[in-house]
């Protein structure tokens, strides 16, 4: 089933040597988009819109996702459908067998996507890594509500980060994906990755990276950061 209560979430809170417990970064925390177009949500980080017609999920999440290439648009669209997906109140109103199936249409899409871009000679690797990082995001939030995937999201989440090495959002992302699964092997590279290109960050990432590891790993500055996880650290542990 697809129901799952939010607040099972928190039987999941990450607790290895973190200053506060909170739940798993790709659905707990928002990242801030801006004024980009994503899924009607409220302030808060599952407020979702009781107003919102479920229905239109597959629908509303495709489009956003084909015409946004920001990974933190994709980031948090993602996020917030799979909250859509196991809200109790969202789920009762289009009844189980419904959301069901939405849960399959949507991953079915994000497939699809994937071997759309993938076929074409000469597409735009950016586009390529989206698909991967999206199917991969879709899968781990699925199984992290409750819903065991049969896939190989890491490697799907490897070909995005191979695809897009200099991005700093989607390697932030990538960053994200790890902690929430607690693989520090995975993790700590793609924060490294970031840290490598901090001075060419664009300001909405440096704010949302900030956010993501002052709230995660009780960091509170940049420079903090660069001591601790930067490229100079990583070399002398290399």
């Amino acid at each position: 089933m697809v129901s799952r209560s939010l607040l099972s979430l928190s039987a999941l809170a990450l607790t290895a040597a973190l200053p506060t417990i909170f739940g798993p970064p790709t659905l707990c925390q928002p990242l801030d988009i801006g004024t980009a177009k994503s899924l009607p949500f409220g302030p808060k980080e599952v407020a979702i819109d009781p107003k919102y017609r479920i229905e239109q999920l597959v629908e509303d999440m495709m489009d956003i996702l084909e015409s946004s290439s920001d990974a933190e648009v994709h980031f948090e669209t993602l996020r917030r459908t799979a909250i859509y997906l196991s809200s109790q109140s969202h789920v009762r109103r289009a009844d189980l067998h419904s959301a069901g199936k939405m849960a399959g249409d949507l991953q079915q899409s994000l497939r699809s996507r994937v071997l759309d871009t993938a076929s074409r000679q000469e597409g735009d690797p950016r586009i390529q890594a989206l698909a991967w990082f999206d199917l991969g995001l879709f899968m781990l939030n699925m199984e992290i509500v409750g819903h065991p995937q049969q896939g190989k999201m890491w490697a799907y989440f490897e070909k995005a980060g191979r695809l897009q090495p200099t991005d700093p959002g989607l390697q932030m992302c990538l960053f994200a994906a790890g902690f929430s699964h607690r693989k520090p092997v995975w993790w700590k590279p793609r924060l490294t990755q970031v840290l490598s290109h901090v001075g060419d960050l664009p300001k909405q990432t440096r704010k949302n990276l900030l956010v993501l590891t002052r709230r995660f790993l009780g960091i509170k500055s940049m420079e903090e950061l660069r001591e601790g996880y930067g490229p100079a650290k990583a070399a002398k542990k290399g």
